[in-house]
Formats: C-alpha cells, structure tokens, sequence
C-alpha cells in the first residue's frame, strides 16, 4: 500500500512510513466505533440494521453467544425451507468463538445462508439454545417446518435437534461416513490373517436390518480425520449418490474393500443393501474384521440416515451431502483477511459475501430463464410447464422423460420401467416416469399441480411475448486460412468436341481451335499481397536456396535504401 501511494501523483505525500497508514486506519476505526468497542458496535449495528439478533452474556456480562440473520436469509429461508444444513466452523475471530451457519439449497441447486450464531462451547445446551433460536426464527418469517436436516455426527448438536424439530428426518453426511471409513480402512488394514475370536455375524430380526458384534468387543476405536473442505470431492460424492453408483470391485485390497462399502452405501433398496452388506462381511470380515466392527459400531446403527435407499423416501430434492455448509464456511474464509479479527469484522465480510450471494442468485436465475427459453419452450409434453417452473425442475423431468419414452409400445424395442417406489416423487416432488409414461400414453400434459410449490416460478414466462420466438442467427465456423484457390470467372473458349458440327465449313477452317480436351490448367495461387514487390529490397518469394523453414520477410519491412546506406556499402 505504501508503494502505491508513494508512485501516486498527489502532492504532499511523499514522506511516510508504513507505520503512519496503521496509525490512519486505527484512527478511522476509532472514529467509526464512536467510542464503542468493537462488540459494542457489532450489536449495535445488528439492532440498527433491522436484523433479527439475539444475545445471551455470561455471568460478567461477556457475550458467549450470538445468533443472527440479514435480510435476504430470512427470505431464502421461507422460499426454501424444506432442507437445512447445521455445521460448525472455526478460526473465524480473535476470541475463538465456533461460527455456526444454518444453510439451504435453491432451487437452482446453489447455496443460501438462512442463519448465523457464535459459541463459546459444542456442549448439547450451546446447541440447544441456537436450535431454539432457529425455530424462533422459523416461525417469526413464517418458513415452514424441515423435513430433513443435515448434519456430520455431532451427537450434541442431533440431540438438540431431536428436542427442537422431532418431526424432521436427520440425515448424516455420506461424504464424512466415507471420508472416516477410507481414513480406517488406510491406517488399520491388515495384509496378514489376524485372531478370529472377535468374527463379526450378521443376524436377521425382524425386518432384517439387525447387525450383532461380539459383546467382548467392549471398544471401538473411533477415528475423527481431519477432513479437508474440498468441494470438487463432495460434489462428487453428490454424483455418485444421484446416479446410483454401486459397483463393488471384485480386488482383495484397500480400494476393493473401499469400493464393496460404497456398494453398501448407495444401495438402491432394501434387499440391495442386505446383500451388499453381506458380501462386505464375507469378503473382508476375516482378515478386517476390526474394520467392519468400526463401520458396525458407528454407522449401522444410524443406517437409516445415510443409506441411499432409506434416505430417498424423504423430500431431501437429492441432498446427500453436507457440502452446502461446507461451502459456506470456505466463502466466509474467503472474505476474511485474518482469522484473528473482532466481531464487527466479521460482520462486515458476512454483509459483503450475502450482497455477492445476492448478485449471484439473480444472474443465476436469470442465465437459467434464457437456457429455459432456448431448450424447452416448444416441448410439447410440458404442456404450460415451460412457463411456469424452473430450469432445474425442467431438467430433473426431463431425465424422467427420456425413461418413459423409452418405454412407449410404438417404440422399436421398448425398454419397460422398472416397477415404481414413489421415491422420486417423494424426494424431488416432480412427477416421476411412470407419472409421465400415464400423460404421454392418454394424451395429456403435464401440470403445474403435479409440482411442488419450490420448482414454481415467482414471475411466469410471457408466452404471448413474440420476442420469445426470435432465435439467434446460425453461428457460422470459419474455415481457417485463406482460400487455396482463386475464382475462376474469365471467358474460356470453347473446345472443339464442345462444337456443334458445321457441315457446309471446309475442312481445316477450325484449325486455330486444336484442342481436343479441356485440359484446364490449374489456377493460380492468390497473391500474398495488393501489389507486387518494389525498390531494392528482397524479392517477394523466397529463393529456390531457401530452406523450408524460413519465413518470408514481411512486406511492412522492405523500404528503398536510402543514399547514406548506398554511399556505405
């Protein structure tokens, strides 16, 4: 910063030393704090604002505990409020308060900050207080209830929520369960066979989901990795999840024994998972049956949060994982310089990182609305649907779409759908492709009846607008480089066999016109340039001595000699 404003042109500030610019920003901030400190002002500014606060001191009057929100939280959370994402963060200010965010996904399957809180602890009555506190919220900007909340396996926080929301379905996030199983699987695997006196069994109850281990087995060791917040591997944990993958690989090492647990988790219903589990078991539970117990004693009893068949049943629109909260802890360190600064600095990164997330909501919306016209405005199975819902909606039919299209009897060789499970419509609430094949089989469009209230549109399309109807211009592709040929447009004669026979003419009277084919030659190259070369310069075309390789000289280069060089030479 002082090399900035010492090569500025302005006037009187020549001489200075870094240390003068500290002592101007501290004297900003005193004057901006008006006497306060920085909590003081903090609080007060989140009062001033219009913005939902809430604070609870300790016995000497410190904050240990902050909750709040802005503006355009409390409207994405009553536009979106069907699935919530609570995770922690830390390193976020000077006085280690733990940073709690409370997420969301749109409907363009993009992140939204609902809610905000700062605690001292991770004990279940911090959790509880900010879990009261969210419902507070919930029902002053009238959200309607979660129906699923995702977590990591923070027992405190699940115990909190369960007391707040015992309606809604907890769900685990599948990246950190297989995170946690690949770190075991990395660091406790065994290439030698080990005691069997701990063999792990699988029993069936009665719904055949019960998992037995030795009651010997008094511990199991429980492995906390550092996880690192990488977004492009929660996406693709995400992908994994939406396309069903369950492909356990046949190989006897640590990726196999990784991938059959993938098959486990992704199972797509009950007796898939039953067996995947069961193949697990017998492939590695001789030699890794510490590991098994480890996945037995921490995870199989909270099966019914993870696994994908169970979690399907409920409205989650596909939300496997806890990467939107994830997300937003690494935007929120992304608009802080330091890790060490007050609250009233944090505050002011939060305002600037929700205006970008605003800006970012609208542009989104609308390229989404111009893709929307470009692909799907003259489907006809939409019927009005086009119109009046979004690109995402549009998109997770369409998929749907082919499946049933697929299955028509006029088809070459139709593909029967599979029998439905309702998990579709349950968990996105679009129509799924049986729901489809039935509109498609009668004749009759989909509607906007049929669609969740989420995908709708705020404004719907104009259809009436005939600007819809105008396309761009057929993009045209260049062919590189320049023509080889030239035209071709003078007078030819005209060759003898082309001739119509003149039978009153002498013989020989054509004989200026000899030829007997049109042998045409081949046309000349064009020209590199408008005018030949000229003055004393180099010749235009390289000499016959020239090698391959070497460039012509640019005609911008060649110029007469002047007398000086002639008189040299």
């Amino acid at each position: 910063m002082a090399s900035i404003v010492r090569k500025a042109d302005s006037p009187g500030y020549d001489y200075f030393r870094t240390r003068d610019i500290y002592n101007d920003r501290q004297a900003i901030k005193r004057e901006r704090l008006n006497g306060l400190t920085a909590t003081q002002a903090f609080v007060k500014e989140l009062e001033s604002g219009d913005i939902r606060v809430r604070t609870l001191p300790d016995e000497e009057d410190r904050v240990c505990t902050v909750f709040w929100t802005y503006d355009w939280c409390r409207r994405m959370w009553k536009k979106f409020p069907e699935v919530l994402g609570l995770d922690n963060t830390y390193k976020t200010n000077r006085f280690g308060l733990h940073l709690f965010q409370a997420t969301g996904v749109t409907d363009q399957k993009s992140l939204a900050n609902f809610a905000f809180g700062l605690i001292n602890g991770e004990k279940e009555h911090h959790f509880q207080w900010l879990c009261d506190r969210l419902d507070e919220l919930r029902i002053d900007i009238g959200a309607d209830t979660p129906e699923v909340i995702i977590t990591d396996k923070e027992q405190a926080l699940r115990a909190a929520l369960t007391n707040t929301f015992p309606g809604a379905q907890q769900q685990l996030c599948a990246y950190h369960i297989l995170a946690n199983v690949r770190a075991k699987i990395n660091t406790r695997w065994k290439d030698t066979e080990g005691d069997d006196h701990d063999d792990i069994t699988v029993e069936s109850d009665n719904d055949g989901n019960a998992l037995s281990v030795d009651p010997s087995d008094k511990t199991a060791e429980q492995l906390e990795p550092e996880l690192d917040l990488d977004v492009v591997a929660r996406g693709r944990v995400q992908d994994e999840a939406e396309d069903g993958l369950a492909n356990p690989s046949a190989d006897y090492n640590r990726e196999g024994m990784f991938k059959a647990f993938q098959a486990v988790v992704y199972a797509a219903d009950h007796d898939a998972f039953k067996d995947s589990w069961k193949s697990f078991a017998e492939t590695f539970g001789r030699q890794q049956r510490h590991i098994l117990r480890y996945v037995q004693k921490e995870y199989m009893p909270w099966r019914k949060q993870w696994v994908k068949c169970y979690i399907d049943r409920y409205r989650n629109f596909g939300q496997t994982v806890n990467s939107p909260t994830e997300t937003a802890h690494a935007d929120v360190k992304s608009h802080l310089v330091t890790g060490t600064g007050d609250l009233l600095y944090l505050h002011q990164a939060l305002v600037t990182m929700i205006d970008d997330k605003s800006r970012s909501y609208r542009q989104e919306a609308a390229r989404q609305i111009q893709r929307q016209r470009d692909q799907y405005l003259k489907q006809a199975w939409l019927g009005k649907l086009n119109l009046q819902i979004t690109y995402q909606a549009i998109d997770l039919l369409a998929k749907q779409y082919r499946f049933a299209l697929a299955a028509l009897p006029d088809q070459c060789e139709p593909k029967p759908l599979l029998p439905c499970t309702g998990n579709f419509e349950h968990q996105c609430g679009l129509p799924c492709s049986h729901r489809i094949l039935d509109c498609l089989m009668n004749g009759m469009p989909l509607r906007r009846s049929q669609i969740t209230m989420r995908w709708w549109l705020e404004k719907p399309l104009n259809a009436e607008d005939k600007l819809l109807d105008i396309r761009d211009p057929a993009v045209v592709i260049s062919a590189r480089g320049r023509p080889r040929l030239n035209a071709d447009n003078k007078k030819l004669k005209v060759p003898r066999y082309l001739k119509i026979a003149d039978y009153t003419s002498k013989p020989g009277s054509d004989a200026d016109d000899t030829d007997d084919d049109d042998t045409e030659a081949e046309p000349a190259q064009r020209s590199q340039g408008r005018y030949p070369a000229r003055g004393r310069g180099l010749s235009r075309q390289p000499s016959q001595s020239a090698g391959r390789g070497t460039r012509r000289m640019s005609a911008s280069l060649r110029r007469d000699r002047s007398q000086f060089e002639l008189d040299e030479l």
